[in-house]
């Protein structure tokens, strides 16, 4: 399993110390909710940024109360996806804000239309469940949720987002904005979310 950190710094920044990494320990288990994580071991994978490729290495924590391990993944990643999800991030954005078609999405991107057409209806599948999820928070916040917009969930989803993002210590720097929305969903952006069993991940916000 995938737990999405932190990391305030460019991709660059992650990628030059290679292992010698340093990554904050979550503060809990998303298996068991154990407090007793201990960093082990890890591995290499690659990220595509609009500059290139990019060689990571990726730190693992072991949790000593159930014995499982868990991924520790810098919150410009979600799990299985070789983009960074600010490019992922961008692409949704052209198609659904901007009301790009996928063609033109592509175009500017860069993205193979297959692979843009692939984002856009993983997004579609589960927008309804993103959106319901970040109302929820908002509403648990105080704030006044902005209404469904008349579109589809994909518009109401994105500005929920950006509501929850407003209200952080990170909005001073929009550059982060699709990294909060990684740990927001906790790498769950292109698939349905499963119930936060790290209800305090978003609490670890410094």
């Amino acid at each position: 399993m995938a737990i999405i950190v932190q990391w305030r710094a460019s991709v660059d920044s992650y990628a030059e110390p290679g292992k010698k990494v340093r990554v904050r320990r979550p503060s809990s288990c998303p298996s068991c909710l154990g407090l007793h994580l201990i960093f082990w071991s890890g591995y290499f994978r690659f990220v595509t940024t609009p500059d290139g490729e990019r060689k990571i290495s990726i730190r693992r924590v072991l949790c000593k109360g159930c014995g499982k391990t868990h991924s520790l993944l810098p919150w410009f990643l979600l799990p299985h996806r070789h983009h960074a999800v600010h490019v992922i991030g961008h692409a949704l954005w052209l198609k659904t804000m901007k009301g790009l078609s996928r063609r033109e999405t592509s175009r500017r991107t860069g993205i193979p239309l297959s692979t843009v057409r692939g984002w856009v209806s993983r997004f579609s599948q589960c927008a309804q469940h993103h959106y319901g999820r970040a109302l929820f928070l908002i509403h648990a916040s105080g704030a006044n949720a902005p209404p469904l917009p008349p579109c589809n969930y994909r518009e109401g989803c994105l500005l929920a987002f950006q509501m929850l993002f407003s209200v952080t210590s990170l909005k001073g720097d929009p550059h982060l904005f699709w990294p909060y929305v990684s740990l927001l969903t906790e790498g769950c952006l292109l698939r349905q979310q499963k119930p936060a069993s790290r209800p305090g991940c978003l609490a670890e916000i410094d």
